[in-house]
């Protein structure tokens, strides 16, 4: 919404003083929202879902185009402000971003409040879409669970008995 406002204002042939502070006061929200919204829920996200052995992986590569897309902004951001002409009007482009950035969370990023490892991986495995994650019951999981269980437990019983031997 900040976005939407900054590029109103910015259609205005010649900026008054309160439209210049109305464009920094809405900038400034959206630097806070930013700081206190999507950018650490990021880091989150990326962990809650990365499952699998390619796990520090998939967190790395998603980190660096975190990084990527932002200096592509910052490098950018300056060029459409005085270069294509765009003034505060910029603001109707990081509108659009945002809502295509939004909408993609929205039918791609599944809930994973109270789910385990296990379930979150299961739902890549089934091509349960996110959307439906908040509600999907798993039939059988708790069978394979009881299997990693006993196989976790004979696996450190294995390794137990070895150590032993050693010494």
């Amino acid at each position: 919404m900040a976005f939407i406002v900054i590029g109103g204002i910015g259609t205005q042939k010649e900026l008054s003083t309160a439209s210049r502070y109305v464009i920094v006061v809405f900038s400034y929200v959206v630097i806070c929202a930013y700081n206190f919204g999507q950018g650490p829920l990021t880091y989150a996200v990326t962990r809650e879902l990365s499952v699998g052995v390619n796990q520090n992986k998939i967190i790395s590569v998603s980190i660096v185009a975190l990084y990527f897309f932002l200096w592509v902004i910052s490098f950018t951001a300056p060029y459409l402000y005085t270069d294509a002409g765009l003034g505060p009007m910029v603001g109707f482009v990081y509108a659009g971003t945002t809502l295509t950035s939004l909408a993609w969370v929205w039918f791609c990023v599944g809930e994973t409040q109270g789910r385990t490892q296990l379930e979150i991986a299961s739902f890549f495995s089934e091509g349960v879409p996110a959307r439906k994650w908040q509600h999907h019951i798993f039939t059988g999981l708790a069978g394979r669970v009881q299997k990693d269980m006993e196989a976790a437990v004979e696996k450190s019983e294995a390794s137990y008995v070895q150590s032993s031997q050693v010494s």
